[in-house]
């Protein structure tokens, strides 16, 4: 059986290759600080307009999502959507939610996420 993917390699690897191509939601545009808690998580700062993810934060971003790391990664997996997370209390939203639920609705829309 596969080892679970962690934050960081879901940050530098999937995430970073989905950021990387050309999609509506680089017009978006945007930041969003994913802040996460566990095992290799931190600070992510995702750069909707650039297409790009780098381990920072940032002075004002559009949205911060605070989670634990496994629950980030059911997100990040298709396993959970924003407003499970929000109802549930995995996820906690500061800014413009909308603007993340595009994200992971792009995310999702790859086949159930991705890093799986």
């Amino acid at each position: 059986m596969a080892r679970p993917i962690t934050v960081r390699e879901f940050c530098e690897g999937p995430l970073r290759a989905f950021l990387a191509q050309p999609s509506e939601l680089r017009a978006l545009g945007g930041v969003i600080e994913l802040a996460i808690e566990g095992d290799q998580g931190g600070v992510w700062s995702v750069d909707l307009g650039s297409g790009t993810v780098s381990q920072k934060e940032t002075p004002h971003p559009q949205c911060i999502i605070r989670a634990r790391a496994l629950d980030f990664l059911a997100l990040a997996q298709g396993r959970m959507s924003v407003g499970d997370g929000l109802l549930t209390e995995r996820l906690a939203v500061t800014g413009d939610l909308a603007r993340l639920t595009r994200l992971f609705e792009a995310v999702a829309s790859l086949g159930g996420g991705v890093g799986r």
